[in-house]
């Protein structure tokens, strides 16, 4: 199976370095397939550069895919770094 959700960059300056590294530690925790796309750009989800390439600034959304054993798990991570629920923004 497969999850798709979307989420809202809510960072002041953005998917920039730090918000992204803060990512990636959340979702090099799970082992499923995570994706983040804008516009027609995807980055997988455990990689800085890719996610900071994708420009993501605040108010901008992004689709998230989750697919794997703890997809559920994985997307309730990421949705609630987006949220602001992990301390960060």
């Amino acid at each position: 199976m497969m999850i798709r959700q979307t989420v809202t960059v809510l960072f002041e300056e953005g998917m920039h370095i730090r918000p992204a590294n803060d990512l990636v530690q959340i979702t090099a925790q799970f082992q499923s397939d995570i994706q983040f796309e804008r516009d027609d750009e995807t980055a997988d989800g455990k990689s800085v550069m890719e996610i900071m390439m994708l420009g993501a600034e605040q108010g901008h959304e992004l689709q998230v895919t989750v697919e794997g054993e703890d997809e559920q798990a994985a997307m309730d991570a990421v949705t609630a770094f987006f949220n602001g629920k992990d301390g960060q923004s």
